[in-house]
């Protein structure tokens, strides 16, 4: 996903605990992690092989919230398939959906907001979730 790497220091900035959920098993998880230099930003991980059910089933982004004790609604999923969009939705957590190249044929009906790019749109729509929830602490 490019530019993610800025959104991941944004949100540490922010003070926005961050996690990736992945689908993928703990061996990729920590490739990616440590390839990525993304240890510095990443507050927990979970992978596919750490869950019963994969995407759809919410479980993999349940344990996630649950690891920061908090409850669904306060948390925002970014996803690049139509699964992990339908894991959210059922998660009842909020979801964007992230169009790439390699998106094609992914449905995200189910997305709250759809995005091809992490710009100053996408800051503008995490930032009205994180001051909904400020609001309502």
């Amino acid at each position: 996903m490019d530019g993610i790497l800025d959104i991941f220091n944004w949100a540490k900035q922010l003070k926005i605990q961050s996690a990736i959920a992945t689908s993928s098993d703990r061996a990729i998880l920590n490739f990616i992690i440590h390839k990525f230099g993304l240890d510095d930003f990443i507050n927990f991980s979970v992978s596919g092989n750490e869950v019963t059910k994969g995407k759809p089933n919410p479980e993999i982004f349940l344990k996630a919230g649950n690891h920061f004790n908090a409850a669904p609604a306060r948390c925002i999923v970014i996803e690049d398939s139509g699964h992990g969009i339908k894991a959210a939705s059922s998660a009842g957590m909020h979801s964007i959906g992230y169009l790439s190249k390699n998106t094609h044929g992914q449905d995200f009906s189910k997305a709250d907001h759809v995005i091809s790019s992490f710009d100053s749109e996408f800051k503008t729509i995490v930032s009205s979730y994180t001051i909904k929830n400020a609001e309502q602490s």
